[in-house]
């Protein structure tokens, strides 16, 4: 669908008025049972502490020297600026284990607006492993086929996430990431779409403070075609991407960067922003 530019608890007391056991009781054990009662109901709330709202964005922005796209890989070519969004609502089923139901949309801002609604994704993340000294964390998820494109092309789904580990160099203030995503697709049509999709990432990080780390990240995106287009796994280009990450507050994160294409042209109008946001409404 694309749209123009966007402007438990219940406490049964039947069992309790109407069983003759209860009934029996003497009146402080009935006290007691009350209180126990009046407790186990003011506690009950806390289960919405266990929900989660948040939100991940990722912007592409415009050239360097402001031309109002945004380039591709050869610098050449100009792309829409555009945000690609997602908006997460989850429910912590463990202190590390999230079950997610995921909402995502493409917001073109240039060369006629538009806001697109993408697949949305059922899925669970967390915290795989942390020892402290270094990590893992991960999300695996669904895609449900409901966008007129994804119908169009007979996708069934596709399945796939994002993982990140990371490693904490003794004695150091710098920190070894590896980030990648893979999705691997199902079509009814054999030539439709490719069959895998995914970037690999890594990353070098200098924890400056606790708040604020610059990095640089090296990513280069990957495709296996599906066999009827030839089965070829491609991995065309490659960026280089300057930053750094800063937490505004506890629940915002702002990761500005550069985008520069080290195979095309290193220049102004081949070189562009980006940014990645993250915030944290429950």
């Amino acid at each position: 669908m694309i749209l123009k530019k966007p402007n438990l608890l219940a406490v049964s007391l039947f069992s309790l008025l109407f069983n003759p056991l209860y009934l029996a009781l003497p009146v402080q054990a009935q006290a007691q049972e009350a209180e126990a009662t009046t407790t186990s109901t003011a506690q009950a709330p806390k289960l919405l502490d266990r929900v989660r709202l948040s939100y991940w964005g990722m912007y592409s922005g415009s050239t360097l020297d402001f031309q109002g796209y945004h380039p591709t890989p050869n610098g050449d070519v100009a792309a829409p600026i555009n945000s690609w969004n997602q908006v997460v609502l989850g429910y912590k089923a463990t202190d590390r284990i999230q079950v997610d139901a995921q909402m995502i949309f493409d917001w073109k801002m240039s060369g006629g607006q538009a806001l697109t609604m993408l697949n949305p994704r059922l899925g669970v993340s967390g915290s795989v492993y942390d020892n402290g000294r270094s990590s893992l964390w991960a999300n695996l998820n669904a895609e449900l086929p409901t966008s007129q494109g994804a119908i169009q092309n007979g996708l069934i789904t596709s399945v796939g996430g994002f993982q990140e580990f990371v490693y904490n160099v003794p004695g150091t203030k710098f920190s070894g990431i590896l980030m990648n995503w893979t999705r691997v697709y199902a079509y009814t049509n054999d030539t439709a779409g490719q069959t895998v999709a995914g970037s690999v990432m890594p990353t070098l990080r200098y924890n400056l403070a606790p708040s604020f780390k610059p990095f640089l990240t090296i990513e280069t995106p990957y495709t296996l075609a599906r066999a009827a287009n030839g089965g070829t796994l491609s991995a065309d280009y490659t960026m280089v991407r300057p930053g750094f990450s800063w937490d505004v507050t506890s629940r915002i994160n702002v990761m500005p960067y550069l985008v520069i294409w080290p195979a095309g042209k290193m220049t102004a109008d081949a070189t562009s922003f980006g940014m990645w946001l993250s915030g944290s409404i429950l």
